[in-house]
């Protein structure tokens, strides 16, 4: 439970294996689900995950006061999350990390928040507390509607179960794209379907990168208003730019850096680390490209594993501690 989770040590030691990226981006138009206009241009506040301004006044000169200087408002900061997974302690280490970093303008859900046999309804309690802007993952609309039967994944249902009615409610009413800031759109995994790869194929049973011919051919419902395209449901970290088109990152996932898919043909993802991923966008201005940094970030693995073991989920444990799925037999 949550009392629980709150005697373990905040201030875990971190492991940053990011790497960086800027890209020239193209513009144009498109027409998902908008935040409105007052959104974009409200004042930027000091908060958790919020704290970036400018120095606004010169040091005075020779006893005289000096008319203050017009400066250049800092690029805006993306924090892109993704693939929570029920995984609070995940969570909470990639928010610390943030606020280490100076915080972000904005931060945004790609959705997959609470499937999996750890915390769900302290992941949700913790996500509502945030109010991010947030898109429905295919797990997110599987725990909210479908029947908890035989054909219902093992971790759907260890979060339906758990989850109040309002929560489901609000899983399933969540968008399935949202434009965060002009030319900037976010979705689980594809941009009209949330259960579709994007940016994957499957080869000897693993997650590739997918050849680009077929990721073009998925981008179709995509307008080419949009610069940057956000997005999660593999759990691998990517950073694609589409010539003649926008840029694809995905972060890769929070909360759970493995899993099988027994849906044919049968697959497995594996980021190779136990870390929690985040990335960090920043939007260019003034001639300046825009950056991505896609950072893992360590946390208490092992009290997740014991918990995934306690419910049951020897498979889970084993890629919460190594980033890979166990070996067949």
């Amino acid at each position: 439970d949550l009392g629980s989770i709150a005697s373990f040590p905040q201030n875990f030691s971190r492991v940053d294996t990011r790497w960086l990226g800027e890209a020239e981006t193209e513009r144009g138009t498109l027409t998902p689900l908008t935040l409105s206009k007052s959104f974009f241009n409200a004042p930027r506040v000091k908060g958790p995950l919020s704290g970036r301004f400018a120095a606004t006044s010169p040091p005075l000169c020779g006893g005289e006061e000096t008319l203050p200087q017009p400066t250049e408002p800092p690029p805006m900061r993306i924090a892109v999350l993704a693939d929570i997974h029920g995984n609070v302690l995940a969570l909470d280490a990639v928010l610390d990390d943030l606020r280490l970093r100076g915080g972000a303008d904005l931060t945004v859900n790609l959705g997959d928040s609470v499937s999996g046999p750890l915390w769900p309804r302290e992941t949700m309690e913790r996500l509502e507390a945030l109010n991010l802007p947030t898109v429905r993952g295919n797990h997110d609309r599987r725990v909210a509607v479908d029947p908890a039967d035989a054909t219902m994944w093992a971790s759907d249902i260890y979060a339906q179960e758990r989850l109040t009615e309002a929560q489901l409610e609000a899983l399933f009413g969540q968008p399935l794209t949202l434009e965060i800031a002009p030319g900037v759109i976010a979705f689980h995994a594809r941009p009209d379907h949330d259960e579709k790869y994007l940016l994957d194929t499957i080869v000897n049973g693993q997650l590739v990168r997918a050849p680009l011919a077929a990721i073009r051919r998925r981008l179709k419902a995509l307008d080419p208003a949009c610069r940057i395209a956000l997005c999660g449901h593999s759990h691998r970290t990517e950073l694609i730019r589409i010539p003649d088109g926008p840029v694809i990152f995905n972060p890769g996932s929070i909360g759970c850096p493995a899993y099988d898919d027994s849906t044919p043909p049968a697959h497995v993802s594996e980021q190779g680390s136990p870390h929690a991923r985040y990335g960090i966008v920043t939007l260019g201005s003034n001639g300046r490209p825009d950056r991505f940094e896609a950072i893992a970030v360590d946390y208490d693995r092992e009290a997740a594993a014991r918990q995934a073991e306690q419910a049951g989920r020897p498979e889970w444990s084993h890629a919460l501690r190594t980033g890979y799925m166990p070996m067949p037999g």
